[in-house]
């Protein structure tokens, strides 16, 4: 009799774990829109793919954010820029060996302007404090042609 009882016992307890989230992700959300409506998470590691006709899905799979630096012929490079300290938590120096009609802009993931502003010496500053950890985009622009994007990490 006991034994009867501790295999049941144990094969609802085992079961009960079937069922239990696999994951631990960092945030998610639900979206409904005139075509249909779904539920997202961050952080999730593992992933399934669904076909049906010519629709298909990919459950879970993150999908990386690349930038790419295109070659654009007809132009002056610059050379000898430094951009330091990255990852970084308060300041971002950006350091050129000449600065005439160089400008930067800071944006963010979104593409929204954060900050932008001349050069006008071998060295300038950029203040990060205030800004949320997250990655970041610099652009140092001469004679109004992205020359240089980097990508900044801001940490807390």
């Amino acid at each position: 009799m006991k034994n009867k009882l501790f295999i049941t016992c144990i094969c609802i307890l085992g079961c009960t774990t079937l069922f239990s989230q696999k994951n631990t992700v960092s945030a998610g959300g639900n979206n409904i829109g005139p075509g249909g409506s779904f539920s997202y998470s961050v952080g999730q590691i593992n992933y399934t793919f669904q076909t049906n006709g010519n629709e298909n899905i990919i459950e879970g799979l993150q999908q990386p954010y690349e930038i790419s630096v295109l070659e654009i012929k007809n132009f002056e490079t610059l050379s000898n820029i430094t951009v330091f300290p990255n990852p970084t938590t308060q300041f971002v120096t950006i350091s050129v060996k000449e600065f005439e009609n160089i400008e930067y802009q800071l944006f963010d993931t979104n593409g929204r302007l954060i900050q932008s502003g001349k050069i006008v010496n071998t060295e300038t500053t950029i203040n990060v404090s205030r800004l949320p950890q997250a990655t970041f985009i610099l652009n140092i622009i001469k004679n109004q042609n992205i020359n240089k994007t980097y990508k900044i990490i801001k940490k807390d």
